[in-house]
């Protein structure tokens, strides 16, 4: 679906891969002034997701051209983060 987050920009928040007990994948787009961002999100349901499933992920966002810029991966930090 697509969900406004700022006045005139809209994303496209896609579902690409669910795995309902371990993990899920989501790719998001948007252009704001001529300039393309995107994502691809790797959820996962524990602190930690084994590097053969990122590197399964990886590969799929690959093989979909989710990945148009040829970024490298960039694996959020979550030191000091605490959830209630």
């Amino acid at each position: 679906y697509n969900a406004t987050i700022v006045p005139g920009v809209t994303n496209a928040y896609n579902i690409i891969l669910l795995k309902t007990d371990e993990y899920s994948v989501e790719y998001d787009c948007s252009e704001q002034l001529g300039i393309t961002n995107y994502c691809v999100h790797i959820l996962s349901r524990k602190t930690t997701l084994d590097q053969s499933i990122v590197n399964y992920v990886l590969k799929l966002a690959e093989a979909l051209d989710l990945n148009t810029a040829k970024l490298d991966y960039v694996q959020t930090k979550h030191d000091g983060c605490t959830y209630p």
